[in-house]
């Protein structure tokens, strides 16, 4: 539910028109797989949720796709590739924005990928 208002209000103060923007004078068409994948992963990593990854940066990025002319289709798999290596990637069960890194063997996180 948080992120549905999160992305509404995103829409409506006009964050995302403005990534779209943004993101269309800055991002290369031609690295702009590669950039919506690490875009994705390293929000997804500080956040901790690859649902509301896709939700915010990943509909900026979506947008910023088809106005370069991509195939939905891959953009869409740049997009939520990105968002579950973060989410997999992380070193702690809790995102790092929620409280100090614990010690974790770096091995049982990235085995379970």
């Amino acid at each position: 539910m948080s992120i549905g208002i999160l992305i509404a209000a995103w829409m409506a103060g006009g964050v995302i028109p403005t990534m779209v923007y943004y993101g269309l004078q800055i991002i290369s068409p031609r690295f702009f797989l590669v950039t919506a994948l690490l875009l994705c992963s390293l929000v997804s990593l500080a956040i901790g949720s690859s649902l509301s990854t896709i939700g915010t940066v990943g509909v900026a990025l979506f947008g910023i796709g088809s106005a370069l002319g991509i195939p939905p289709a891959i953009t869409a798999g740049a997009i939520v590739s990105g968002a579950y290596f973060g989410i997999r990637c992380r070193l702690c069960p809790t995102p790092p924005i929620w409280r100090p890194p614990c010690r974790m063997p770096m091995c049982s996180t990235i085995s379970a990928i």
